[in-house]
């Protein structure tokens, strides 16, 4: 049979997981980057294990950026992409990418990309502590061409500019 393993990499003398290394955790996660005392801490990139949900779907995740304290901080790209599982779409998957600054473990502001059923949209501003959009100077981008420029609280436009183009007939 083959060895199974949790860590490969350096350990400091007191045998805590040091410099860099890949562990996989029993859940089924991956992590390979900088630790710091057996915590995840520096650059690194953090798979987590697909889980399959109803509809049927499957949800890839994964993290490569900035980590504090075991927790994503710093500069960093969140991937979350969903599969769908035997149905015949043209667009089999959706998908959400955060660019830009984490805080203990909550993306804080940046860029958030999305594709959901064939349409795009793109926010460019903060988020609160709840994960709700949230900034004065707020830009959001939708695939039926319209642009908003302006105050977002709590997820609602609350006031700004909204240029909406035409598309080519």
């Amino acid at each position: 049979s083959i060895p199974t393993f949790q860590y490969i990499g350096i350990l400091s003398k007191n045998l805590k997981k040091e410099n860099y290394g890949y562990n996989q955790f029993d859940n089924g996660d991956e992590y390979f980057g900088q630790w710091n005392k057996d915590k995840k801490e520096g650059y690194g990139i953090y798979f987590f294990k697909e889980e399959l949900i109803p509809n049927p779907k499957v949800i890839s995740q994964i993290y490569v950026g900035e980590f504090k304290n075991n927790m994503k901080s710093g500069e960093g790209i969140f991937f979350n992409i969903m599969k769908f599982e035997g149905k015949k779409t043209e667009k089999p998957i959706d998908y959400t990418l955060l660019i830009g600054n984490f805080s203990d473990d909550s993306f804080m502001k940046g860029i958030i990309y999305s594709m959901n059923d064939g349409k795009r949209k793109i926010y460019k501003g903060r988020l609160n502590k709840e994960g709700q959009k949230n900034d004065e100077l707020a830009e959001i981008y939708e695939d039926d061409h319209k642009i908003f420029y302006g105050v977002v609280k709590e997820n609602a436009m609350m006031e700004g500019r909204i240029i909406i183009m035409k598309g080519e007939s």
